[in-house]
């Protein structure tokens, strides 16, 4: 017989998972936060966002899980992010996504 979460894992994450509530950003054990990183709460949203800044964006990334090795076992075929940009700043988002079958999407 299957896992509880195996059968779960679908009805959970419907419509949509915050992952950063999944993995306990609060705590910061499974989040790797590098450079000019900070967390703060939008009073707008509600929610603990993070502020990304600096020059090299190498150089200031968030990481989730904290370790490649580990996997957030998530489900859905689509992934949402949601920005706020400055007016006059440029960005870039980078992912990668490592599917079921080991392959790496960049």
């Amino acid at each position: 017989m299957a896992p509880l979460n195996a059968i779960l894992a679908p009805a959970w994450q419907h419509p949509y998972v915050n992952i950063f509530k999944l993995v306990d950003a609060e705590s910061g054990k499974e989040v790797e936060q590098y450079g000019d990183v900070a967390s703060a709460m939008d009073r707008i949203i509600g929610k603990k966002v993070f502020k990304i800044r600096g020059v090299i964006p190498a150089a200031n990334y968030i990481r989730v899980p904290r370790f490649k090795s580990q996997s957030l076992g998530l489900t859905g075929r689509f992934l949402y992010i949601q920005v706020k940009l400055s007016p006059v700043k440029v960005f870039a988002i980078h992912l990668e996504v490592t599917t079921a079958d080991l392959c790496v999407h960049r």
